[in-house]
């Protein structure tokens, strides 16, 4: 009897000790995982914003510059025309072909290029009536009307085809101008001193507000090309009426002036 109790006890006792080892093992694992904390993502914590302006703002410098070019002019423009009037239109018309032809030859012996640089500009014919009092008008005759264009690319012959033109029979002239056959190399010239300009300004603004002149942000060219010389109504010739013996009339073709003017905006550097 007393051995089974002893054996009794010793079971108990095994008992006793396998739960006290099963419960430190749950208690390790458990503390185990508690120490073992989930994988986090980092937090990052976003750079506060800068002020608006500074990030898009760019400080710069608006100029703008004029240059000129002045040349002596190197082509001319005239006009020269016939008006005739007569009882008969045939006759009329005849008289003003017979004259603008003769006109065209003077001009072709002067050493125009009468197919390139002779133009007519305007033809008309226009009936002529006498208005009686109390009385329906009454046909007279017809007045016809011829003008050309001419450039002249000798202007020192200016001068001489005026007058040719005028023994040739022209009643109509006038309309003298100058220019420039290459009005784009002229405006070259005056582009560079007004890009030039428009940088000595930004630079003197700079120096005054303590800043240096950075790269080029932006360029304009506001200049307008010029147009060609506008066609002009010859005015009646007094040499016309004066006959062969007058001189040439002298001319002057001056200067030409082309003007150029930009805009530009410089960073500061």
């Amino acid at each position: 009897m007393r051995s089974h109790i002893a054996r009794c006890g010793a079971l108990m006792s095994v008992a006793l000790a396998s739960t006290l080892i099963a419960v430190a093992i749950f208690s390790s694992t458990a503390s185990a995982q508690t120490a073992t904390p989930a994988a986090v993502s980092p937090i990052t914590s976003p750079n506060p914003p800068g002020p608006g302006p500074s990030s898009t703002f760019q400080r710069t410098i608006a100029v703008s510059g004029m240059g000129t070019a002045t040349l002596a002019p190197d082509i001319a423009y005239f006009s020269a025309g016939v008006t005739e009037t007569n009882a008969s239109v045939t006759d009329a018309q005849n008289s003003v072909t017979t004259k603008t032809n003769a006109i065209i030859d003077a001009l072709r012996q002067g050493g125009v290029d009468v197919d390139k640089d002779v133009k007519t500009t305007g033809y008309s014919v226009q009936p002529q009536y006498n208005y009686p009092q109390n009385s329906t008008p009454v046909l007279t005759g017809y007045r016809i009307t011829n003008n050309v264009n001419v450039t002249v690319r000798d202007i020192t012959k200016v001068g001489q085809l005026l007058d040719a033109v005028t023994k040739a029979g022209a009643n109509q002239v006038g309309g003298v101008s100058f220019g420039l056959a290459d009005l784009e190399a002229a405006s070259r010239v005056a582009r560079e001193q007004a890009v030039q300009n428009a940088r000595n300004k930004a630079d003197t603004l700079a120096k005054a507000t303590g800043v240096s002149v950075g790269i080029v942000m932006t360029i304009d060219d506001e200049s307008t090309t010029p147009p060609p010389p506008r066609p002009i109504s010859a005015a009646p010739s007094a040499n016309a009426a004066a006959g062969s013996a007058a001189a040439p009339p002298p001319i002057q073709p001056g200067e030409t002036t082309v003007s150029v003017t930009v805009r530009i905006t410089y960073a500061i550097a």
